[in-house]
């Protein structure tokens, strides 16, 4: 948040105003999560697919602690991409161990 802070428009927003409006949209993206999971699965090839998902697996696993909310999230987007279950768990694998290895 701090970098988008530094960024015009916002660099000039009253911090309170810009909680605000990060809140809100922050609130919207979870209220939506779905349906723009669907449309953006939508307008995405397979090969973007597939690394959308790895970059969310990367994200997930750069603490080497997933969540509950976490492992529910990538549930859900393993539902809605059209790529087959075996290979989203080949890639959810390989990035769980890079990520073991990166910070051990």
């Amino acid at each position: 948040m701090t970098h988008l802070r530094g960024r015009s428009p916002y660099r000039e927003m009253d911090p309170v105003d810009f909680g605000t409006m990060v809140s809100s949209l922050l609130m919207d993206l979870r209220d939506r999560r779905q349906a723009l999971l669907k449309e953006a699965a939508s307008l995405m090839s397979p090969e973007q697919q597939e690394r959308a998902f790895a970059l969310a697996a990367h994200l997930v696993h750069a603490d080497r602690v997933a969540s509950e909310e976490e492992a529910d999230f990538m549930a859900e987007l393993s539902y809605t991409l059209s790529i087959p279950k075996a290979r989203l768990e080949e890639i959810e694998a390989t990035i769980s161990l890079l990520s073991q290895d990166i910070t051990s």
